[in-house]
């Protein structure tokens, strides 16, 4: 009796996340609005192995900055948080000028690094290419936040 059950549910629950693939294919191509002051946009962590006695983590978060409305013409900024352990890092990221609708993305580097970075798409030429901004860095007793490149962008 139980099997049925949980098979019942098991397909439900599937079939419930399922989204068509045309709506993804769409969402895909709109551009990146960002949202509301606050706004938590990108997040990850990952066990630092060394320390198992603590059960410590590096991660890093992203939220929208306070001030960004009306910055059309100026750069947007974002607030990172980076934790290793006990150790806290708090560094303001601003984007390119004319970013503002530049989606923030996470991804994970060698060792205890992120790279926070953008992948422009359709408002500006298509690209969908991963384009590293900053690098984020753990170690111990620090935390590094570096610039990678800059990037100009024309309206």
């Amino acid at each position: 009796m139980i099997r049925p059950v949980i098979l019942l549910l098991v397909v439900l629950l599937t079939g419930c996340s399922a989204q068509p693939s045309g709506n993804r294919a769409a969402q895909s191509e709109k551009s990146w609005t960002p949202p509301a002051a606050g706004t938590l946009v990108a997040a990850d962590s990952m066990k630092v192995v060394e320390d198992s006695l603590n059960n410590a983590y590096f991660s890093v978060q992203l939220r929208v900055s306070e001030g960004n409305s009306g910055r059309h013409s100026e750069a947007f900024r974002y607030d990172l948080h980076a934790t290793w352990g006990k150790a806290v890092k708090d560094f303001q990221i601003i984007m390119p000028f004319h970013g503002e609708r530049l989606k923030p993305l996470l991804r994970r580097g060698e060792g205890y690094r992120f790279y926070m970075g953008f992948i422009p798409g359709p408002e500006y030429g298509g690209d969908t290419s991963f384009h590293e901004y900053y690098r984020v860095d753990g170690h111990r007793e620090y935390i590094h936040v570096r610039p990678m490149k800059g990037f100009n962008i024309e309206e």
